[in-house]
């Protein structure tokens, strides 16, 4: 079964038939992404948001997001997180694919590959992962020029393997590790662009 999903960011809308739609074209990001993952009962989709002022021009900020070699500057360093592909220097497009190697449990290297499936240069761009820890994960980050300088934002629709137990487990510790993560990412960006401004 394949999925045909709108993303949306800070919209109302409800779930048909596995199509999410949204209740205001105009305000909404409309990305199509396919997806070979059934959502059954027993699998629970997650959302995580985050908002983070940056004191600088969108130029600047857009440079260092959308290189995918700054990844490992802003994850944690028990995360073991490594760029594998050959991306250096080069600036994210709509289809790149990007590989990783991570542990975040017990030092354990996992693979992960993630598709950049939607890139508007400046606005916004979108990463979904085609292989890895997650039964499903899509990234939307988004930025908005405004008179501080550039306010950024995350929204992570992410699902568990694992049925029951990966519910368990999300309660129990991959939560608050995706948690700890975003805050770590909140504090070297803070020290990157807005420590001039303390």
């Amino acid at each position: 079964m394949y999925l045909c999903k709108n993303i949306l960011y800070n919209t109302d809308s409800v779930p048909r038939k596995g199509v999410l739609w949204c209740n205001n074209k105009l305000n909404c990001i409309n990305i199509v992404i396919l997806a070979s993952n059934k959502v059954s009962s027993n699998q629970m989709r997650y959302k995580l948001y985050r908002e983070q002022q940056l004191t600088c021009d969108m130029d600047t900020a857009w440079a260092f997001f959308s290189s995918p070699m700054n990844l490992s500057e802003i994850t944690p360093k028990d995360m073991g997180f490594v760029v594998t592909s050959d991306c250096d220097q080069q600036e994210i497009f709509e289809g790149m694919i990007i590989d990783y190697l991570v542990s975040p449990i017990l030092r354990f290297p996992l693979k992960w590959k993630t598709k950049i499936t939607q890139v508007e240069k400046n606005k916004s761009f979108t990463d979904f992962q085609l292989k890895g820890p997650y039964a499903y994960w899509n990234h939307f980050h988004e930025f908005i020029p405004n008179e501080n300088g550039v306010l950024m934002k995350d929204r992570v629709d992410y699902e568990l393997p694992l049925g029951i137990l990966g519910t368990i487990a999300h309660g129990i510790f991959v939560k608050r590790k995706l948690e700890r993560i975003f805050d770590y990412r909140h504090q070297v960006l803070e020290k990157l662009f807005n420590q001039t401004q303390n």
